[in-house]
């Protein structure tokens, strides 16, 4: 029972998540807004059910929305500082984790934060505050991992430094009170392909290594993606929020439960 409402409690934490994100990339929208081209979004260039956001956005009440402004607000917030900054999981100096922890007596479940780029570039700050404080709300500790590119490490090697950054989360849970029962992934792009790659692909750990991080497992109990897919004839731009891909591998006496869905 405590596998299924970990699950259902990051379900409806995604949910929020992805509605608060699921907006046109922050800079064309900003231009988009910005009718006159003079730099700044006034009240009479929104439409009328943006309106009553104004005064929110405009932080400073100068009358005026700057581009800083309209991406605090659309990121959900200040920026949050980790618990935990640049933890090393490898020699690289890619292989680094930021852990955002939820404060709590008990062990906490974890989400993996997997960025996009192509593999060739992108960075773990850019999990955006609303994606934080929408899975601590529910108790979700965040880990966002960074991983060597294509220029310095071949195919699958971005798929195999994540497995470890797992393994090395599951081998410390103790360390930083997490449930290494309880991990899931999320992320946009490559950072979605990784997830699926890693809650579908065979168990990465090697039970009889001499490493104790390589005999962790790489299980997911569940993934939740953003564009991690894409449709003909959809706009780039709308693809960030063409579909949100769920898995759950849940265990219950001894037998394991799918559940795969895409709104």
């Amino acid at each position: 029972m405590k596998t299924f409402r970990a699950f259902y409690s990051l379900l409806f934490s995604a949910f929020f998540v992805m509605t608060v994100l699921a907006q046109e990339p922050k800079t064309d929208l900003f231009t988009r807004l910005d009718a006159n081209k003079d730099g700044k979004v006034v009240r009479d260039e929104l439409s009328e059910n943006q309106k009553p956001n104004f005064g929110k956005i405009d932080a400073n009440s100068n009358g005026a929305i700057s581009r800083e402004e309209l991406n605090t607000y659309t990121r959900g917030g200040e920026a949050i500082k980790p618990t935990h900054a640049d933890v090393a999981y490898g020699p690289h100096e890619r292989n680094k984790i930021d852990l955002y922890l939820v404060e709590s007596k008990t062990p906490t479940p974890l989400v993996l934060y997997i960025h996009g780029g192509g593999f060739q570039g992108g960075d773990k700050s850019s999990v955006s505050a609303g994606e934080i404080r929408g899975f601590q709300r529910e108790g979700w500790s965040v880990a966002a991992i960074n991983y060597r590119f294509t220029n310095v490490l071949p195919a699958p090697g971005q798929y195999l430094d994540c497995g470890r950054a797992l393994q090395f989360l599951r081998h410390n849970a103790q360390k930083y009170n997490l449930d290494p029962k309880l991990v899931a992934s999320t992320g946009g792009s490559a950072g979605a392909g990784t997830s699926l790659w890693l809650a579908f692909h065979d168990d990465l750990a090697e039970p009889k290594s001499d490493d104790p991080i390589a005999r962790e497992s790489t299980r997911l109990v569940c993934t939740v993606v953003r564009s991690a897919i894409r449709r003909e004839g959809r706009h780039p731009e709308a693809e960030f929020r063409a579909a949100f891909l769920f898995r759950a591998v849940l265990r219950h006496q001894g037998r394991r439960c799918r559940h795969v869905g895409s709104v």
